[in-house]
This record gives structure tokens, C-alpha cells and sequence, in this order.
């Protein structure tokens, strides 16, 4: 029932007059707050009910049982503050926490460029714990309180806020450091210290020896502690916070297109939003011909939006300038298969870039894109923006650096808007294949598992047991015996042939099966009675040892053909085939009930 229904059936419950002090302005809210909970109440009663079927019936109204869901939000989020700094936050970086303790995170990356145009990102948050418990359908207003405009699901941004995961932390007398080959800042070890968390904040130099890394922000690649005590026997252990020096946003210092000797600059046009606006080639472009991109810093990656793919036969040669010429880092990687998609470009090669001058312009670090090759062009490749990832770097220094740890928060992140899109899901399709003794298999959509389940399952019993076997052997075209303790296995029979076996004079007892049973066969044990399965065998075939005839006998004593394995590596088909029978047997067998597989040469003619 929706919250007016269940409104209405409170006040027929209720004499007039009651009713009448329910619906004034200050008591109405509260009674149609009650009316709200039991609606949840009873739409979470009705969600679970149904999710008890397997497959839906004419009168549900959700999905049957399904399998373990995280509930997942679409969140506006509006960036107001250090519009100056490049942000990117991965997966997981971001914290909300909603009502209760629950704890959101986002499931795909943000990123924001420089000044970037357009503060308003939307994304997809998760919740950390999967299940229902991370659904926040209470919160979801009704139509008298959805503002104009909203869709539907729409949830008041109040009850959800950003987690506060930096924790105003702050420490001085750090020191900066290489360590696995990148820059890192290593703490007192004393409060405050950063944290595993910490990967994928940033951090703030607040002071330096060195004044061009004050006011610097860094983003936190990773986090390290290695427990040694510094200094010794102080029980003090500094914690490590690895800066990606190696992807600082930057905008472009100078963009410029080279004509045959004839440089248009394209600065601006590369650094906004505007498209169409960058040809990265020349209209006639001939072998030669280069765009040239400059940043403050070693650039190691470029990202291109090319609005208009070029089309045509060239090759695209890029270089960077190493203080005497031009060369070609060994590592680069075109992912814009020569300005004829957008992508990425890993230039690399920043330990030998060197500052020059192009076309007056500079002493900046600069990369080119040269033309090669030259065959034609049909399409002139034109973009509208792209940024460096450029490395930048630190002066070691020991002791002498203060910092602090900004979150989301601190950097001018907001949230504006919070829609629930998708439901969390207990793992009720899960609980009920466990209760059955079956579970999804590799590669197995809830869909078909759901249909399998739904069958009632050929377990337990000797001939069902049996039929399982023979479907794994159909395509050998070979069959089992199941044989239960009772029914062919007859037990220990004293002196008349169990003991007597290979005496001379005595015949093999027409039933294999009259045996000594020991306690665990005795009760609750069966036989699985498999072929032979010899083919695709590997190794030596023969029993080694010399060969001897006995002429009386008429028979060889020595190497012989193997009955079933051959000396060396199990057969092909067995080391599947066999494996699979244990498992499926172990599966479907009733609990407490063992067997043993036993190979019988007599299965080996096809049926």
C-alpha cells in the first residue's frame, strides 16, 4: 500500500474528530510521515515475499529470486571551489555516507580539467556493503513533495553527504623521497600520519625549503608502511604516501601547427571546450609537417578529442626534444592512430626531454607530431580540446616539509542531486541453490541459473546418481553402474570364497561382489562402477624388464599390455572425464553417504 492509501485507512480507523486534529498544517506531516514508514514497510515485505519464486507469476509486481545486488545511485555532483586544479578521482575515491552509517562509493572515475567549463558531473555511486541494506527507497519523496522538474526517484540531497576522509590531517617535518621510482612524501610517524585510505586523495605542500613546491597539490597514487622504526628502538614508524608525479594535469603552455615553415598557433583552441577548432594537420600536409605541443613540464601522455578523424595514407612520427635534436622515446604509444581517432598518446621519454624554442616561442618542454610517409589525405583531422599529463617533480628534502591531506570536500566538491536508479538485492536466487546443493557455474547468467534451479534436481538416489555419471560419458559413448551396499554388494561370506580367492583348485565366485566390508562400507556406501578410459594416453606402454616364454605354458613372462592406465601420464579423456564423475557424485550424494569409484573393464564395450 502507497503512503495515501495507508493514510486513509488511519483515519477510517478514527472518530471524526480525530480526524479532524490529524489533518491540521502542524499535525498532518507527522501522520503522513507514519503513513510513509509503513508503506516501505510493506513494499520491502511485498520485494521479499516475491523474491521467494523463481520465476514470476501473473500477480508479481518485482523480480523473482535474484542473485546478491549492491545498490547503486546516480549523484550530481557540482564542483565550487580550485577550479585552477586538474582532479581526477578513480574508482573508489570517493566517499558518501548516508543515513545510519552507510558507506557509498563511486563506481566510475571523475575527472575535471583546468578551469574546465563544465563544474556538473554526473555519477554512478555504489554501495560498499551489497544487499538491501544499502537501499535508500525510504528517503524517496512522494508526489506532493518532489520538486517541479526532478525524475522520478529523485532522494533530497541532505540525507546523503560526502564523507569528510581527510580528517583536517596535517604534520610538519616530513621529508620528500624517491621511493619505487617515483616521488613520495614519509612522515613523522607520529599524528598525524597518512593512511591506507589515502590513495586517491591529494595532498597540499603547506611549506618547503624548496618555494616552488609550496601551495603544490598532489594526488595520493598509493600508500606504503614499511615498519622500520625511525630512529631505532624509538617504536616511531613513518608511513609513506606515493605522489603520481607522473600524471599532473597541465594545460598546454603553446599549441602550434607547422606548414611547410609557416607556424598558426592554436593555443586557445586546444585548451577550451570549443570544437572543430584545432587542425592538428595542414589541408595539403606534405612529409615535414608537425604540430607541436608544449607544456611546463616533461609531458609523458596527450589526451586528444578529435572532432573530425583524419582520413587518408601517412604516418605520424613523434619526437621529443632531448637538448640536441629531435628523437623518439622508445616506449611511445599512439592511441590516435595518427590523428585518426580521439585517444591518448604515451609519449614517455621524460628523463630526456629538454626545454627549447619553436617558433619563438618557449623555452618550454615540447612535443611534436611529425608527418611521414606522405601519401593522401580525404580528411583533414581537426580537434577541439586536449591536455598534457605531464612529470612533475620534488627536491629531496629531509625533515623540512609541512602538508596536509585534502578530501573531496576541501577541493569545491557538492552534491546536488541524489536519484536511486537501482535496487540492492539480498542473494535469494544464491540462498536458494545453496538449500538445493546446486551453484552457479563459470560463465552462467542469473537468468540460466534461475531455469536451473527451477528444475527439480536428479540427486540422491542410485539411478539418479547413475544417470548423471552416463551423461558425462555420452560422449564416449559409454555408460556406468551405480551399485548400492544392499543390493548386489552382499557382504563378507566366511570360508565359502572371500578367502579363498586364488587357492588352487578354486573357481572365482560367480558375484564379484561378495567382499570384506569394513565399518564405513558397511552403512551408507556405494559404488561407481566407471570404464576404462585409455585413450590419448602419454608415456611408455610397456612394463619394463626382459621378456621370458615358458614353452609348457604357452605363456609370456615379462612386459605387458597395461589393463587400463598405461606407465606414465594419465590418459587425456580420463584426466577430465574422471575428475568431473568425483565431483558430481560428491555434489548430488545425500549427506553422509560416501562411495568409491572403481574402474571395470567389463563397461568398456559400448552400449
Amino acid at each position: 500500500m502507497t503512503r495515501d492509501e495507508l493514510f486513509q485507512v488511519l483515519l477510517s480507523l478514527v472518530p471524526q474528530a480525530e480526524q479532524d486534529g490529524m489533518q491540521t498544517e502542524n499535525n498532518l506531516p507527522v501522520y503522513q510521515a507514519v503513513a510513509h514508514g509503513l508503506g516501505q514497510i510493506s513494499a520491502r515485505r511485498l520485494r521479499k515475499s516475491e523474491a521467494e519464486f523463481l520465476l514470476p507469476h501473473s500477480l508479481q509486481k518485482g523480480t523473482p529470486a535474484a542473485f546478491l545486488r549492491r545498490a547503486r545511485f546516480k549523484v550530481q555532483i557540482t564542483r565550487t571551489g580550485n577550479t585552477d586544479l586538474a582532479l581526477f578521482a578513480q574508482p573508489g575515491a570517493i566517499v558518501m555516507e548516508g543515513p545510519d552509517g552507510r558507506l557509498y562509493v563511486n563506481t566510475e572515475p571523475v575527472d575535471y580539467a583546468r578551469r574546465d567549463e563544465n563544474p556538473v558531473r554526473e555519477v554512478i555511486f555504489g554501495c560498499i556493503v551489497p544487499g538491501e541494506v544499502g537501499n535508500l527507497e525510504f528517503l524517496i519523496n512522494d508526489d506532493l513533495n518532489v520538486p517541479l522538474g526532478k525524475p522520478e526517484g529523485w532522494i533530497p540531497p541532505e540525507y546523503v553527504a560526502l564523507s569528510n576522509q581527510s580528517r583536517g590531517r596535517s604534520n610538519r617535518g616530513a621529508s620528500a623521497i624517491l621511493s619505487e621510482g617515483t616521488i613520495a612524501l614519509k612522515d613523522t610517524g607520529k599524528p598525524a600520519v597518512f593512511e591506507l585510505g589515502d590513495a586517491g586523495l591529494y595532498v597540499e605542500i603547506l611549506d618547503s625549503t624548496d618555494a616552488d613546491n609550496i601551495g603544490r597539490i598532489w594526488r595520493i597514487r598509493d600508500h606504503r608502511w614499511p615498519g622500520i622504526e625511525e630512529p631505532a628502538n624509538s617504536n616511531i614508524r613513518p608511513t609513506i604516501a606515493l605522489l603520481d608525479d607522473n600524471h599532473v594535469r597541465e594545460e598546454f603552455h603553446f599549441a602550434q601547427q607547422d606548414d611547410g615553415g609557416v607556424f598558426t598557433v592554436y593555443t586557445a583552441g586546444l585548451n577550451d571546450y570549443a570544437e572543430l577548432d584545432v587542425p592538428l594537420l595542414p589541408a595539403a600536409p606534405a612529409d615535414g609537417d608537425a604540430f607541436y605541443f608544449a607544456a611546463v613540464a616533461p609531458i609523458n601522455e596527450i589526451d586528444l578529442r578529435i572532432d573530425q578523424p583524419g582520413a587518408g595514407e601517412w604516418d605520424l612520427i613523434w619526437e621529443v626534444w632531448d637538448g640536441f635534436v629531435w628523437v623518439t622515446p622508445a616506449d611511445v604509444l599512439d592511441g590516435t592512430s595518427g590523428f585518426r581517432i580521439s585517444g591518448r598518446v604515451h609519449v614517455g621519454g621524460t628523463d630526456m626531454q629538454n626545454t627549447t624554442t619553436v617558433n619563438g616561442l618557449g623555452p618550454t618542454y615540447w612535443v611534436r607530431a611529425r608527418v611521414a610517409n606522405f601519401v593522401s589525405i580525404t580528411a583533414q583531422p581537426i580537434a577541439g580540446y586536449g591536455y598534457p599529463l605531464c612529470y612533475e617533480s620534488m627536491h629531496v628534502e629531509l625533515g623540512t616539509v609541512e602538508w596536509i591531506v585534502r578530501d573531496w570536500r576541501d577541493l569545491g566538491f557538492t552534491i546536488t542531486s541524489l536519484q536511486q536508479i537501482t535496487l540492492g538485492r539480498d542473494d535469494d536466487l544464491g540462498l536458494i541453490g545453496d538449500n538445493r546443493g546446486m551453484y552457479p557455474e563459470q560463465g552462467e547468467t542469473e537468468e540460466q541459473f534461475r531455469r536451473r534451479v527451477a528444475q527439480l534436481p536428479d540427486v540422491v538416489t542410485p539411478a539418479a546418481l547413475n544417470r548423471v555419471v552416463n551423461r558425462l560419458l555420452a560422449p564416449l559413448k559409454l555408460k556406468s553402474r551405480v551399485i548400492d551396499i544392499g543390493d548386489e554388494v552382499l557382504g563378507f561370506f566366511f570360508d565359502e570364497d572371500a578367502f579363498d580367492y586364488y587357492e588352487p583348485g578354486y573357481v572365482y565366485p560367480l558375484s564379484p561382489w561378495k567382499l570384506l566390508l569394513d565399518m564405513t562400507e558397511t552403512y551408507g556406501h556405494f559404488y561407481v562402477l566407471v570404464p576404462w578410459i585409455a585413450e590419448g594416453d602419454f608415456g611408455i606402454f610397456f612394463d619394463f624388464g626382459p621378456s621370458i616364454y615358458l614353452p609348457d605354458k604357452g605363456l609370456y613372462l615379462g612386459p605387458c599390455w597395461d589393463d587400463g592406465f598405461m606407465d606414465g601420464f594419465s590418459p587425456v579423456a580420463s584426466y577430465n572425464v574422471y575428475p568431473n564423475i568425483y565431483r558430481e557424485m560428491k555434489r548430488r550424494k545425500l549427506g553422509g553417504v560416501s562411495f568409491t569409484l572403481i574402474p571395470d573393464e567389463s563397461l568398456n564395450v559400448p552400449p
